[in-house]
């Protein structure tokens, strides 16, 4: 799954970072990929937004938040 951090989060005026709770370290800026063992993981999965909000079942803070990869558009012709 394709995710970023949530940009409409800020600490201080300064955009949130957020910490692997796998890895102990902070996950990148810009968009990156949670693995299939990171999504199996409770502590990651209560990171991304709930069901209601766009996210993934469990899912509860919003902290990374999905990227939605537009499809290309198909020529007619």
């Amino acid at each position: 799954m394709k995710v970023r951090i949530n940009p409409d989060r800020k600490v201080d005026g300064k955009p949130l970072r957020v910490i692997n709770p796998i890895k102990k370290v902070f996950y990148p800026a810009g968009e990156f990929d949670l693995s299939d063992k990171e999504l199996r993981d409770p502590r990651v999965i209560r990171l991304l937004p709930p069901v209601k909000s766009g996210g993934v079942p469990g899912g509860r803070f919003g902290d990374l938040v999905p990227v939605k990869v537009a499809s290309k558009a198909e020529k007619k012709g």
